[in-house]
């Protein structure tokens, strides 16, 4: 293709103008970077699969969950080069602890000490100096103060723990505004970048419950978005004294399977108690209802969910009217909830107006019986007492369908559910 400045060559433009601060015009000129030059090296790991070395790491989670302490058992783990909570392979190395919300005397260092940490790589940096005297760092304005306490502390640092962000985040930063948030956290990016260390950003949720967990951080979605990786810790839906940690985003790996933990008391600290993996996403995990009231609720109708579906997988139309004569409620956002708890599947069988969408647990060898082929009755629920054990109504006449207002009966299945005609 000819261009100006003769066949198959680009006429160089000039180099484009800018005012800068001063009001002074200055020339802004690209740095050209050719792929082809650039060696392909593989993704490196503070925590495999979870955490990345060099990049942007969010933690999100409601107050009082144990995140702090979770990045502290982290951070004893770095220390001593010990293996990570699901048994993958860890690194040795210095610490580093932005904490606006807790004490280095009273608090840090003896949950770092609980957590067997060994305290003389780890250090905090609680204030920088400047012709204002001694002030909290900010960020990104004190990225290059971060990299000198790097090198002050003489050992390689691997993992770098800001809790929380926004309380470092420098007055010019509005948190909720993307443009703000993509600038401060570019700078911290490439601080990643450069010292190698795994940046872990710390943050609370917001209250709008329902949401998807990917959105459901404080502040602007550019944060989430200048992270290549997102971790959450919630309630277990099952346990309320057990936390479950889940992945919201990874760019650079497949994403991981969910851990459950417990805060258990060491010589009167807390610590992390890890468990196994856990079966509740990150989507789930948000959307359990605060409610003490409303919980109890949801635990009972997943139970019921589960023993219905024990034996045999039910229609839709099965599940819901069951649901509906035994008491609970059967608002499509309660039920979709539930049932993603519960491990329930839901495939569509056959074409068109005749299909229907059946429900069924994991648990099952995948075959779905034909409906005519099942008895009417649902098989005993004897660990739920108090329903009863209602029978299921008469299946409608597929050409004479009851009212739906809600929706219920034939929802479009949700992303990853399985179709299967």
């Amino acid at each position: 293709m000819d261009h100006a400045g003769g066949p198959g060559r680009v006429a160089a433009p000039a180099a484009a103008a800018h005012v800068g601060e001063r009001g002074v015009s200055e020339p802004r000129t690209p740095i050209l970077l050719r792929l082809a030059d650039v060696t392909p090296r593989p993704v490196s790991w503070l925590w495999p699969g979870r955490i990345p070395l060099g990049k942007l790491t969010v933690l999100d989670g409601d107050p009082g969950l144990g995140k702090s302490t979770l990045s502290l058992d982290l951070a004893a783990r770095v220390s001593r080069g010990a293996r990570m909570p699901d048994g993958t392979p860890g690194v040795s190395g210095g610490v580093l602890l932005l904490s606006a919300e807790d004490a280095a005397d009273d608090t840090i260092v003896p949950r770092l000490r609980a957590a067997g940490a060994e305290i003389t790589w780890i250090a905090q940096v609680p204030a920088v100096t400047s012709i204002d005297g001694n002030n909290p760092p900010v960020l990104p304005l004190d990225t290059p103060a971060l990299t000198q306490a790097i090198s002050d502390l003489g050992a390689p640092v691997r993992l770098v723990v800001i809790d929380p962000l926004v309380a470092f985040l420098s007055e010019g930063v509005n948190s909720w505004r993307d443009q703000d948030v993509r600038r401060a956290l570019h700078g911290l990016a490439c601080f990643a970048e450069t010292t190698g260390a795994a940046v872990l950003v710390i943050r609370h949720l917001t209250k709008s419950n329902g949401t998807p967990a990917l959105y459901r951080g404080g502040g602007s979605i550019g944060i989430i978005g200048a992270a290549r990786a997102g971790l959450l810790v919630a309630r277990d839906p099952e346990d309320p004294t057990r936390r479950v940690l889940a992945a919201t985003k990874m760019n650079l790996a497949p994403e991981p399977p969910s851990l459950s933990f417990r805060l258990d008391v060491h010589d009167g600290q807390p610590r992390i108690a890890w468990g196994g993996e856990s079966p509740h996403g990150a989507d789930v995990l948000v959307s359990q209802p605060q409610d003490e009231e409303e919980r109890h609720d949801a635990q009972d109708l997943r139970a019921f969910l589960r023993e219905m579906l024990e034996l045999v997988p039910r229609t839709q139309k099965e599940v819901i009217a069951a649901c509906r004569a035994a008491g609970f409620d059967v608002s499509e956002r309660t039920i979709r909830r539930a049932r993603k708890a519960a491990g329930v599947t839901v495939q569509r069988q056959g074409f068109g107006p005749g299909s229907v969408v059946v429900w069924s647990l994991g648990t099952h060898s995948g075959h779905i019986p034909d409906i005519g082929d099942r008895d009417s009755e649902p098989s005993p629920m004897s660990g739920i007492g108090r329903y009863d054990a209602p029978p299921l109504p008469p299946e409608p006449p597929m050409e004479d369908p009851e009212p739906d207002p809600e929706g219920l009966f034939d929802p479009v299945l949700d992303e990853g559910d399985a179709w299967e005609p």
